[in-house]
């Protein structure tokens, strides 16, 4: 039986629109994208990259060119990009760090221009070692009651999820600790021989995570009780490799290696065991 045959949608025949703007300025191949909460003093937005060689920009979507370039990872691929707010980024690299950065000191939080090559902005503001090499991404928690902190920043966030050394659990990090910590260890709920590695992460609420699977299951923790998914659906034949679900959703979307797009309702996370449904 295929879940992802039956409820999926094929996409490995979908072509790419053509681009409307093409950013050139890397030296290496494009591994991440994201756009920023921050507009420029025109309020256009601006977008965030990463390549292969650990280079981080931020371009100006007004003129098409970059406001800030970082020697971020120190020649490993920046596999993943988080723009907090008050101009600071995380990062994470294929050097098994995850990096906390400063834009407006760089001169890209607010529209100016930059670069930190060695020196200044180029120094994180935090950074942890989390000896993982795995192309999963980190992703920080939101918080319900954000704030603001004495100098108009907003603070940094509770936790970070990120796969632990072997990348089979879920490690939960306090970045605001230095240095940073560990909070907890999060275990999946093995459907076969072993749930296997950690692809995907994302998080629905202050403490409400998604984490997808080697195994193809989709499975979800309530950070409240830290320990054991509450909830787990097989849904793909191959590794769950991204999921998504847009803030109070009923659904997430996830995609795998099978090539097929999943919808999965999340029911109550109190229901244990019951927290995420059959495909839809």
């Amino acid at each position: 039986r295929n879940p992802g045959r039956r409820h999926g949608v094929c996409v490995s025949h979908m072509q790419a629109p053509p681009p409307t703007t093409v950013l050139r300025g890397h030296r290496s191949e494009v591994t991440s994208v994201r756009f920023a909460p921050w507009a420029d003093a025109r309020g256009q937005p601006t977008l965030l990259s990463g390549s292969g060689d650990g280079e981080l920009r931020a371009w100006s979507l007004r003129t098409h060119r970059s406001v800030v370039t970082l020697a971020a990872h120190s020649g490993k691929a920046l596999i993943g990009i988080h723009a907090l707010g008050g101009g600071r980024i995380i990062t994470q690299g294929r050097d098994g760090f995850v990096r906390i950065w400063d834009l407006e000191r760089s001169g890209g939080g607010g529209g100016g221009s930059g670069h930190c090559g060695g020196g200044g902005g180029s120094t994180p503001l935090l950074e942890h070692n989390a000896s993982c090499l795995s192309f999963c991404q980190a992703v920080p928690a939101p918080s319900a009651a954000p704030g603001v902190a004495h100098d108009g920043v907003p603070p940094l966030p509770p936790l970070v999820a990120l796969p632990s050394e072997d990348a089979t659990e879920v490690s939960l990090v306090d970045l605001r600790q230095q240095p940073a910590a560990e909070a907890a260890r999060l275990l999946p709920i093995a459907t076969r021989e072993r749930a296997g590695m950690l692809m995907c992460l994302h998080f629905l609420g202050e403490h409400d995570l998604l984490a997808g699977w080697e195994d193809g299951t989709l499975q979800r923790f309530d950070l409240r009780a830290p320990g054991r998914a509450i909830g787990c659906a097989p849904l793909h034949s191959e590794p769950l490799l991204c999921v998504d679900a847009g803030p109070r959703a009923k659904a997430a979307v996830t995609g795998a290696a099978d090539c097929h797009l999943c919808v999965v309702p999340l029911q109550a996370a109190a229901a244990a065991g019951a927290a995420v449904g059959e495909p839809a």
